[in-house]
């Protein structure tokens, strides 16, 4: 009800509120006008008043680059014990002849227990060997369950579109995060309840309650202009974070507190005008009150009010955003555009040279004489003569060649050669400072060798591991806030549902005291896909090692099984060096953990042989079944590592197939291209014999136009001459 809200605390609460998300937004003005600058330049839109649209999109080109190379596939959740719990140990037996100590009763001097010699012979002796208890395996299990939980969670892209999009935005404007929320199917229900008043009476009350099912955690990414966050140097330190919404205006008393809406009305508010379809509406998370507030923006209005949703640990529904440029001390993002935009700018100068350049450089040319019949010539088809008037002044003019006076080109390509190389030099240097190496983009020398261009590879990639790490260390902080959300909101029957395993009290217990004892991480290197080669390689360099290294050290162990600790303790070292995955370093430690309780055993006292020969013969069966048993694994393993040789033989002659494909096409391809060249060329032979035909066919009708004209002339000069005779 209305009464129960103070309507002017709610309205001043509101108004600081909207100070300070003002004050947060002055604070990254400067960076808010630079994002916005960045992608108007990134998506070329005309209608932005950020500068006109660039002619060369180089950041288009970056952006599209980096985001597939820091996150391309979907992770993988790895979630651990930090700290193994200690396996059970079976309780020592004493030497045979001996008795435990009795217990000493309360007030018993010390000195007077210890072992005593078994004086009663027909007194029964212990058992040789008491089973150990059964390990406790509750913090694997929750382990386990979790990674499932996650795994159905962000099934279906659900991650990866977000990721993505957060992962553009932090390599474009400066900021890129993905927030969690928790929905569920919620049911409303009424149930009538009896209870005894007290006058004695059966009373009956209505209550209404609500059942929650299906759970699940869903992954949004933030715009970079809708996230506003409280004055901090460090993000753990952040008092607040504030989310914007646009909601319809006749949505809001539908969605939040209708009685804290009215309860902060005023009469005397004016009604003039019209009511906007769309209202922004903030989600402000106060961690120091641990309390979510929506706030509208337009009069500070507070929609709704509540207390902690979620009951994660930081509070916050976000992990700390993706910023690939950061200053120690300083919140405020930079956009990476800025860092090369001087360059950019030159670029796209240089590039409309260019086409103003090109744009002019045409054939063009002035003719002297009689233009009609020049154009006839050049508007004729092939082997078409056309007919000349005038050839005399054509021919006083020293012929056609002689005719037109050619626009000189020459200093227009000259100029365009230099600024082509021009252009290419300023996408080097972008390339420099952004870190984007040609092997990266997929361009390559043909001239350089496979070890040149491999060593170009890893240094071109250690600028993009740093921003891989920012994906990873990002998605690895929303894995923990999913893990968290499960534990603090999921029923037990949506985790039975959800991954199909059964959900004991024990691991409830850990649920729901924090998960303090696990782990939660990512595997390595499973937001980016690996090159299949190179992963290939790191593999057979790893069994080979592995051959050689307990080839050379199996002697060593055999002389001295107490080496056996120290031994598995290099090897895994040694193995940690490379991105196995979690099974495979799971295997490795349980490999470790056989091998120091094979080696942490004494030397037997030569003197006390023969009271242990029993026992020894007892364990030298057990060996015989174990070396049986290890028999029949390392069988197993030859088997698995012969059909995995032969997957990988098969895969490597399916590679060379698509090689040899890819080989056979390229040949048509040149094949072709020499082929059409043949063509062209012939084409321009025939042209050029059909231009020396035409040319001889013109020198021979002016050479029988002048033979004419002389026998004409001639002829004139006779009868001249005769005429004069005569007179």
């Amino acid at each position: 009800m209305a009464e129960e809200y103070n309507g002017a605390d709610l309205r001043d609460l509101g108004a600081k509120w909207m100070d300070r998300i003002r004050s947060a937004e002055k604070r990254e003005e400067h960076w808010l006008k630079d994002a916005e600058a960045a992608e108007a330049a990134y998506t070329s839109d005309r209608n932005s008043n950020h500068g006109s649209v660039p002619e060369f999109n180089i950041l288009h080109s970056n952006v599209e680059t980096i985001v597939p190379s820091v996150y391309n596939s979907t992770p993988v959740p790895d979630i651990r014990e930090k700290w193994p719990a200690p396996q059970p140990v079976a309780p020592q037996q004493p030497p045979p002849g001996m008795m435990p100590p009795p217990q000493m009763p309360q007030g018993m001097p010390p000195g007077m227990g210890g072992m005593r010699p078994v004086m009663p012979p027909q007194m029964p002796r212990p058992p040789a060997a008491m089973p150990a208890p059964p390990p406790d395996t509750t913090n694997k299990d929750v382990a386990e369950l979790l990674e499932r939980a996650i795994t159905v969670q962000i099934d279906d892209n659900a991650l990866d579109t977000e990721m993505e999009a957060a992962a553009q935005d932090g390599f474009l404007a400066g900021r890129g995060l993905v927030r969690v929320k928790l929905d569920a199917d919620v049911e409303t229900f009424t149930e009538i309840r009896q209870s005894i008043g007290p006058d004695g009476m059966l009373v009956e009350e209505e209550f209404d309650g609500q059942t929650v099912s299906n759970e699940r955690v869903r992954y949004e990414a933030v715009p970079w202009r809708d996230y506003r966050e409280g004055p901090a140097k460090r993000f753990d330190a952040v008092p607040w974070v504030a989310f914007r919404h646009i909601v319809a205006d006749d949505e809001i008393k539908g969605r939040f507190d209708v009685a804290m809406i009215d309860a902060q009305s005023l009469d005397d508010e004016p009604q003039d005008g019209e009511q906007p379809a769309e209202r922004t509406v903030w989600e402000v998370w106060c961690k120091t009150k641990r309390e979510v507030l929506f706030i509208r923006e337009s009069d500070g209005v507070i929609l709704q009010r509540s207390d902690d949703p979620l009951g994660l640990k930081g509070f916050f529904p976000i992990p700390e955003p993706i910023q690939p440029i950061k200053v120690t001390g300083k919140r405020v993002p930079f956009s990476p555009y800025e860092v090369y935009r001087k360059q950019a700018e030159e670029l796209d100068s240089v590039t409309k040279r260019i086409k103003a350049i090109t744009s002019g450089l045409k054939v063009r040319g002035g003719v002297a004489g009689d233009v009609e019949n020049i154009k006839a010539v050049a508007e004729a088809g092939d082997n078409e003569l056309v007919a000349i008037e005038n050839v005399e002044g054509l021919a006083v003019t020293g012929g056609l060649d002689k005719a037109i006076i050619w626009w000189p080109v020459e200093k227009a390509i000259q100029v365009l050669r230099e600024l082509y190389i021009a252009r290419d030099q300023i996408k080097q240097l972008i390339y420099e400072i952004t870190g984007i190496s040609d092997i990266i983009r997929g361009a390559s020398n043909a001239n350089e060798t496979a070890t040149a261009q491999q060593i170009k590879t890893q240094w071109g990639s250690v600028r993009i591991k740093k921003m891989q790490r920012l994906v990873e260390r990002h998605v690895r902080d929303l894995f923990v806030l999913t893990s968290e959300v499960i534990a603090n909101n999921f029923t037990i029957q949506t985790l039975k549902e959800v991954t199909g395993m059964d959900v004991t009290a024990e691991m409830v217990a850990v649920l729901e005291g924090g998960l303090k004892q696990h782990r939660i991480d990512i595997e390595s290197d499973s937001t980016v896909r690996a090159d299949l080669s190179r992963a290939r390689g790191e593999m057979e360099g790893f069994l080979r090692g592995t051959a050689e290294f307990f080839g050379a050290m199996a002697p060593v162990v055999q002389q001295s099984p107490q080496m056996a600790e120290p031994i598995t303790g290099l090897y895994a070292t040694f193995a940690r060096q490379f991105n196995l995955g979690k099974q495979a370093e799971d295997a490795i430690d349980q490999m470790c953990k056989i091998a120091n309780g094979a080696g942490s055993g004494k030397r037997q006292d030569p003197r006390a042989a023969e009271a242990k020969a029993e026992a020894q013969a007892k364990q030298a069966e057990i060996q015989l079944k174990g070396q049986e048993t290890k028999a029949r694994m390392q069988l197993e393993g030859q088997k698995a590592q012969a059909d995995m040789q032969s997957r990988q033989a098969e895969m490597q002659m399916k590679a060379q197939e698509v090689q040899s494909r890819a080989q056979l096409d390229m040949a048509k391809q040149e094949l072709a291209q020499a082929e059409a060249q043949a063509s062209a060329q012939e084409a321009k032979a025939r042209i050029e014999l059909d231009r020396q035909r035409l040319e001889f066919e013109r020198e021979k009708a002016f050479a029988e136009i002048s033979l004419k004209a002389r026998e004409v002339a001639i002829k004139e000069a006779g009868a001249r001459v005769s005429a004069d005779q005569q007179e």
